[in-house]
């Protein structure tokens, strides 16, 4: 993920090259960058946060902590094995 203030200097350079006659493409693979990333950027917002930074969600079949602790202490990982 890149920083806004990152994003801005790339788009810059970016846009600095494609005037000077270089294909968008290439200039983003110089750069280590997908065309398809920078289009995103330039259609974006200037100061727009990376969106998948901000997803932040549980699985609806997620353990409880109490089924966690459960699950976790019959495990047969955790039991000691008695040396037959």
């Amino acid at each position: 993920m890149t920083v806004p203030e990152e994003r801005k200097a790339l788009i810059s350079l970016i846009s600095e090259a494609t005037l000077a006659g270089a294909r968008q493409a290439r200039a983003c693979n110089i750069l280590g960058l997908s065309a398809r990333t920078v289009q995103r950027w330039q259609r974006g917002e200037p100061d727009a946060v990376d969106g998948r930074s901000l997803r932040h969600h549980e699985p609806r079949h997620k353990l409880s902590a109490d089924d966690w602790q459960t699950s976790n202490a019959i495990s047969p990982r955790n039991r000691r094995s008695t040396g037959s």
